[in-house]
């Protein structure tokens, strides 16, 4: 009985490793916050059916991506990350394949559920995903803007989820995303090529197009350290463009707390860089979230 439940356990433990929880988690949350700040509403919005079946398909997307990824980036893993699920054997890889396109057609089918504008938005999202997973690295620098993009339409796929059931939201509302899709951006840009410098060893003997393989490591972290600035700027355009509603007393903590920590991230190990400037992400989403329901 013990076995099982042992066993049970690792199954589990070995799933969330797969799809990168944390990162799925993120998704969910960045489509609230999408479909929050788009409300028309001046009350505290809801998570309504189709906000829920959302942020559940796209951390669903998001999760078979990174287990696509992990299906095809098998023997670079063997190098940079032995102790992943498939190089360390403890899933193989065809189930690993299986497990992503169920998760694939699962998100299409509740994107399919809410609106044809989020069912655009998710296939669009797949084929980048598909298209990211067989070229990945091989196309320079092109994988770092596909995850940033990845990554900041969360929102927009937030918006056009609350679009669905609600009028058209305030021009003001629309800023606020704007400036999120941005921010997003350049700060997933920075930790994407963060992570290309530490992944160049294993990159060596399969890529020769990333960034710090290509430009060298200098020149990637300067690139990173641009981005991660241009994110920090962005992040206080609210204080002066947001609505009335928006409490900007409650975002600015926040925010200044964020941009300590993506300082702060640029100053260590690239493996500790990448760490940092997620958290620093996470803060920047908990001050859109103060701001607007505080």
């Amino acid at each position: 009985m013990e076995s099982v439940e042992a066993s049970f356990l690792g199954s589990i433990k070995t799933f969330l490793e797969l799809i990168r929880v944390r990162n799925a988690a993120l998704s969910f949350v960045g489509v609230y916050l999408g479909a929050l700040l788009t409300a028309a509403t001046t009350s505290h919005p809801t998570i309504d059916t189709a906000v829920f079946y959302a942020a559940l398909s796209a951390a669903l997307i998001m999760g078979a991506g990174n287990v696509l990824n992990d299906y095809y980036d098998h023997e670079i893993d063997r190098i940079n990350r032995p102790k992943r699920p498939i190089p360390s054997g403890r899933i193989t890889r065809p189930d690993a394949l299986m497990l992503a396109i169920a998760m694939f057609l699962i998100g299409l089918g509740l994107a399919k559920s809410i609106s044809t504008l989020c069912l655009v938005i998710v296939v669009g999202n797949t084929i980048i995903l598909v298209l990211y997973g067989l070229y990945g690295k091989t196309l320079l620098g092109i994988s770092n803007f596909a995850v940033a993009y990845l990554v900041s339409s969360l929102f927009l796929y937030g918006a056009a989820a609350a679009e669905s059931a609600s009028p058209v939201p305030e021009i003001s509302r629309l800023t606020l995303i704007i400036t999120l899709v941005v921010a997003s951006f350049f700060s997933t840009l920075s930790r994407e090529i963060i992570k290309d410098v530490e992944d160049r060893e294993g990159d060596m003997k399969k890529y020769s197009q990333t960034i710090p393989i290509h430009y060298g490591v200098k020149w990637a972290k300067r690139i990173a350290e641009t981005s991660t600035l241009t994110a920090v700027i962005v992040g206080f355009a609210p204080l002066f463009i947001a609505p009335q509603t928006f409490n900007t007393t409650a975002y600015l903590p926040f925010t200044l707390l964020a941009a300590a920590v993506f300082a702060a991230a640029h100053t260590m190990h690239e493996t500790l860089t990448q760490r940092m400037l997620v958290l620093g992400q996470a803060i920047s989403m908990l001050a859109f979230y103060a701001g607007a329901l505080l």
